[in-house]
């Protein structure tokens, strides 16, 4: 547990070293594997207190489900759609890395990108976590909806957050994809970016 807090503090201060190390790590699978896995444990524990608090999803979902009760269906769902989405994007590095080093290591770069993955959704989860917060507390829907949907602090900061994970998780993508691939900046970059670009367009089809 002790390694485990090492890499994740690691991804937050210094990335390249902590996937560097991470890829001698006889148990970086399972680490990378944790990291995903808690994201996507709070994300569906949220998501059961939002369905609780009688929530409605703020944005529009695109599957085809009732926004009444999409958190509730996100329960069962959002875990899943976090291990898919890591595993997806994993492999579409691995196929479009150049895959003939034989110092490259499939297991090491999704060890990389749960973190790479992981940590940034951490961010992305804190307001939800807010927004479960205050819905238990009583808050309506329409009251929360006024504090986001208006211009101001409140959705300067929700913009703002959402841009972070973003740009943060295209960032830790290109570094873990370097450090698992062992490839070059030149070509982690582009691969990094889409590799990430891949990862958040899976998850945001179905979390909300």
């Amino acid at each position: 547990m002790k390694r485990f807090f090492g890499f994740f503090f690691g991804t937050v201060f210094r990335p390249n070293h902590a996937f560097a190390a991470l890829q001698s790590d006889p148990k970086r699978f399972s680490k990378g594997f944790r990291a995903i896995l808690t994201s996507g444990f709070l994300f569906t524990l949220t998501a059961g207190l939002l369905a609780v608090g009688g929530a409605q999803v703020v944005a529009p979902p695109i599957l085809p489900l009732g926004v009444e009760n999409y958190y509730v269906y996100q329960v069962f769902f959002a875990l899943p759609v976090f291990l898919a989405g890591w595993i997806l994007a994993g492999s579409f590095a691995r196929v479009f890395g150049r895959w003939k080093k034989r110092t490259a290591s499939y297991p090491g770069t999704l060890a990389a990108l749960g973190f790479a993955f992981g940590v940034p959704a951490l961010a992305a989860w804190v307001p939800q976590a807010v927004f479960a917060a205050l819905t238990l507390l009583g808050l309506g829907q329409d009251e929360f909806m006024d504090l986001t949907a208006r211009p101001g602090l409140q959705r300067t900061i929700a913009f703002a957050v959402q841009g972070l994970v973003a740009v943060w998780t295209i960032f830790l993508s290109a570094a873990a994809v370097r450090a698992g691939l062992r490839l070059r900046w030149a070509k982690a970059i582009p691969l990094g970016f889409l590799t990430a670009a891949l990862f958040l367009a899976f998850v945001l089809v179905f979390i909300r």
